[in-house]
């Protein structure tokens, strides 16, 4: 026959208080933590609640702009086309930078004292004012409007 050996079990010490205390403390610094925790996700949600209309809005704006950043892209072309098209703006730029010359010209003649010196002046700021309206027009409306 064979020998059965039969194991007892160990007995488990019972606790003392000072460990059933330590144990309790210990739980209830989890329970604060995960009471704490719980208060920030809710803060936290209310806080993408209350943000969401906001940034929506802000959303919204911004593909309105860039709708209206390409709607007005094409209205400077448009323009462009009819301003290069029409000769009067050349006229106009040359005619206004005359008389603007002549304005500035005229009057420094004068103090100078000479009424031959009043209308050379005159003549020079004239031509000069009409050369920098020529120059102007030139280079603003041969320049293409090009998207970046």
């Amino acid at each position: 026959m064979s020998k059965q050996t039969r194991q007892t079990p160990e007995l488990i010490p019972y606790p003392s208080q000072e460990d059933i205390d330590t144990r309790q403390t210990e739980i209830n610094r989890i329970c604060e933590d995960i009471n704490t925790i719980n208060q920030i996700y809710t803060d936290l949600s209310t806080l993408v609640t209350d943000q969401t209309p906001d940034i929506n809005a802000v959303e919204f704006n911004v593909t309105e702009t860039h709708h209206h950043t390409k709607q007005g892209l094409i209205h400077l072309k448009k323009a462009e086309s009819y301003q290069r098209a029409n000769p009067l703006t050349k006229f106009l730029t040359i005619a206004t930078s005359t008389v603007i010359g002549t304005a500035i010209g005229g009057p420094v003649g004068l103090v100078v004292g000479l009424k031959i010196g009043c209308i050379a002046t005159a003549a020079i700021g004239a031509v000069a004012g009409g050369l920098a309206g020529k120059t102007y027009h030139e280079r603003v409306y041969r320049k293409p409007i090009s998207p970046k």
